[in-house]
C-alpha cells in the first residue's frame, strides 16, 4: 500500500502539470486565433499548471520550500561554472544531435541566436523572457529538487533522489529529445542540492542555462583539425573540473 501510495505521489508531479496546461490550452484554443496570443497565453498556462502543482504538492506533502539566507559567494560562482559547463556539454548530452553530427562528419558550436531577444518587444515578449530565464527556472527548482528530491531524501537514499527527480525533470520537458539533455543536468542539478541542502544554487545554475541557451543557438558545422582540438580543449578542462574540482569545493564548503 506504501509503494502503491509513494507510485502515485510522483505520478502527480507529471500529470499534474500536464492535465493543467491541457484545460488551459482546449479554453485558449477555444476563445482565441491569434497565433501570438495563443503563444503567450500557452506560456502563461505553463507557468501557472507549476505553480498550482508546487502549492497542491506542498499542502499534501508538507515539505518546507523556505530558501536558506546563508548564501555563500564561492557556491554562487561555482554555480555559474556548472551553468556554464552544461551548456558547453549540450552536443553531447544530446545524444540524438551527437549521433547525428557523428553519421554527417560534423560538430556544432554556439552561434549568437537574436531571435529572442532582438525581435520587436512587447508586453507579451517581454514576459516570454522573463518567463523563460527567471521564473520557469525558480519554479521547476522548486517542484523537481525542492518538492520531489527531498521528499524522497526522506523515504531513499541520495542517489535514488537525484536519480529519480532526473527522470521527473527530463519528462517534464514531453520532448523526448530535449529529456535527455534535461536529465543530465538534472543529475548534475541534484547533486549540488544534495551537498549545498539549499535550493538557491540550483536556481542560479538553471537559470545561467537558460540564459545561454536564450542567447545562442547550436548550430551543425563540418569538422576541422582546428575546432576538434579546441573542442577536445574545452571538453576536457570541463569535465576535469565537473568530475574533480567542483565535488572537492563543495564538500569542503559544506
Amino acid at each position: 500500500m506504501k509503494k502503491i501510495r509513494n507510485i502515485l505521489n510522483l505520478a502527480l508531479v507529471f500529470l499534474l502539470p500536464f492535465i493543467i496546461v491541457t484545460l488551459f490550452s482546449l479554453i485558449i484554443k477555444l476563445f482565441f486565433k491569434d497565433n501570438k496570443t495563443i503563444d503567450f497565453l500557452f506560456t502563461l498556462s505553463i507557468t501557472i499548471s507549476y505553480l498550482i502543482t508546487i502549492l497542491i504538492l506542498k499542502y499534501l506533502w508538507r515539505v518546507d520550500l523556505t530558501l536558506k539566507k546563508n548564501i555563500s559567494v564561492k557556491f554562487i560562482l561555482v554555480s555559474f561554472v556548472i551553468g556554464l559547463i552544461i551548456f558547453i556539454a549540450f552536443p553531447i548530452t544530446n545524444l540524438f544531435l551527437f549521433v547525428r553530427n557523428f553519421r554527417l562528419n560534423s560538430m556544432s558550436i554556439p552561434a549568437f541566436e537574436n531571435s529572442l531577444f532582438f525581435q520587436n518587444i512587447s508586453l507579451q515578449n517581454l514576459f516570454i523572457i522573463i518567463n523563460t530565464i527567471v521564473i520557469m527556472p525558480i519554479l521547476e527548482e522548486f517542484l523537481y529538487r525542492g518538492l520531489v528530491m527531498k521528499k524522497l531524501l526522506i523515504k531513499t537514499n541520495y542517489k535514488v533522489a537525484i536519480l529519480v527527480s532526473s527522470i521527473l525533470f527530463g519528462l517534464g520537458h514531453l520532448d523526448f529529445e530535449k529529456s535527455l539533455v534535461t536529465f543530465f543536468s538534472g543529475l548534475i542539478i541534484g547533486y549540488v542540492f544534495w551537498k549545498s541542502k539549499n535550493l538557491f544554487y540550483p536556481i542560479i545554475i538553471h537559470i545561467v542555462i537558460n540564459l545561454l541557451f536564450s542567447f545562442f543557438k547550436y548550430n551543425s558545422v563540418e569538422i576541422t583539425f582546428n575546432l576538434m582540438s579546441i573542442y577536445i580543449i574545452i571538453y576536457t578542462i570541463s569535465i576535469y573540473v565537473l568530475i574533480f574540482k567542483i565535488p572537492k569545493i563543495l564538500k569542503n564548503e559544506n
